[in-house]
């Protein structure tokens, strides 16, 4: 589901490099875990934006809000659309039923496009130290490990060691 946006990113910051099958698999499943992650740790009675930006590091959720504030801005055009997000919500079963207000949607949107953006733009940066030209598990491992705000979400959200997320077929 989420390959062509996966896909269209790395054109974006990489566009000479290619992406493995199982990098394609790793990336997507993790994604859509840390999607419910973000929302179990929602507070259905205060501010979302303030509950997610809670949960990540301080820089990264910095990074995050001026790309929000920027979509909304109307400088900004997002690539994973606010109906796939509402679909993933929905096809994983993350709390059935609710119907979540526009504006969460796109921060989730954003929120998601720019994790992806950063665990591709350091996975391919690694694959290029390496002199590849395909990114494989290895490299996004190696970006996220060398990496302190996405290696301390996922600390955050996944509570296990990195070398578990990595290659654990279900974790990042």
């Amino acid at each position: 589901m989420l390959k062509l946006y996966i896909r269209q990113i790395l054109n974006d910051v990489h566009p000479t490099l290619l992406i493995s099958n199982d990098s394609y698999i790793i990336i997507g499943k993790n994604l859509i875990k840390i999607l419910r992650e973000l929302l179990l740790q929602y507070d259905y009675t205060s501010d979302f934006y303030i509950t997610i930006t809670d949960t990540m590091d301080e820089n990264l959720a910095n990074k995050a809000t001026n790309d929000y504030r920027n979509f909304l801005n109307g400088n900004y055009e997002l690539i994973y659309p606010i109906d796939v997000i509402d679909n993933i919500i929905e096809n994983e079963k993350i709390f059935k039923g609710y119907i979540y207000p526009e504006e969460v949607l796109t921060f989730l949107s954003v929120m998601i496009e720019y994790l992806t953006l950063e665990i591709l733009s350091l996975s391919g940066n690694a694959t290029n130290d390496n002199k590849k030209m395909t990114i494989k598990p290895q490299f996004l491992y190696k970006a996220i490990k060398n990496n302190d705000e996405l290696k301390n979400l996922l600390d955050k959200v996944f509570d296990e060691p990195l070398s578990a997320i990595i290659y654990d077929d279900e974790i990042f």
